[in-house]
């Protein structure tokens, strides 16, 4: 694969082309004269230039499919922290969440500052249970309630 700051045209190439420009230009051989050289290295030139817009392309989306993968794979940790909450006393659920292991392959998305300030103000969760029986997982925060609730 060429690289973008190389020439996709080989040395050896470019001086035949010279060659039948220079002393060739009147003959015509089978299949091979300079004006079929000449196009054909536009061609070439052409096609490096489409390959590159191509790989540029594929590092764009490349990039945008391992965000959305690290934004996915921190939600469900998040998702994750809380059933942990919510489930303190529920063994055999909290067994089920424990089997999920994220390891190390999982990337942070960068933070922007308004979203780091947000992670700083949500360590407060709290699981309530009414006189019904019905729990509700709550993050408190400066200025954000995050509530989850089930029956």
């Amino acid at each position: 694969m060429q690289n973008s700051l190389e020439d996709p045209i080989s040395a050896s190439i470019k001086d035949t082309i010279v060659l039948f420009k220079e002393e060739f230009s009147t003959v015509t051989f089978p299949d091979v004269s300079e004006s079929i050289l000449e196009d054909l290295a536009e061609k070439v030139k052409k096609n490096a230039q489409d390959l590159e817009e191509a790989n540029n392309r594929i590092a764009a989306l490349r990039d945008t499919l391992e965000s959305s993968q690290n934004e996915l794979s921190q939600k469900c940790m998040r998702g994750l922290a809380y059933a942990k909450v919510y489930a303190e006393n529920n063994e055999e659920l909290l067994e089920k969440i424990s089997k999920i292991n994220f390891g190390k392959t999982t990337k942070a998305p960068k933070k922007s500052s308004v979203e780091k300030s947000r992670a700083e103000r949500s360590e407060n969760i709290i699981v309530e249970e009414n006189s019904s029986g019905k729990k509700s997982v709550k993050q408190s925060q400066k200025t954000d309630v995050v509530q989850i609730e089930t029956t």
